[in-house]
């Protein structure tokens, strides 16, 4: 019974979650890390060729049916 007690002393200190928070905090920084370097390169990176256009949706009839070639649910 001592020991379930020393266990939760533990875990309210923060002793044995630590590797748990320093893992979650690295990842967390990682996933920042390659988010900012993306943003970067997309503002830095030159384009070849930049096209742009106009358009308009003109259906053949008011109404249409949509299916999905497959059928099913597809779960």
């Amino acid at each position: 019974m001592a020991a379930l007690g020393e266990d939760f002393g533990d875990w309210v200190n923060g002793s044995v979650d630590g590797a748990r928070l320093k893992r979650s905090k690295r990842f967390v920084r990682l996933v920042f890390l390659f988010f900012a370097v993306l943003l970067i390169w997309a503002y830095l990176a030159l384009l070849d060729e930049v096209s742009t256009g106009t358009g308009k949706v003109v259906p053949t009839s008011q109404e249409q049916v949509i299916q999905s070639l497959e059928g099913g649910g597809g779960f």
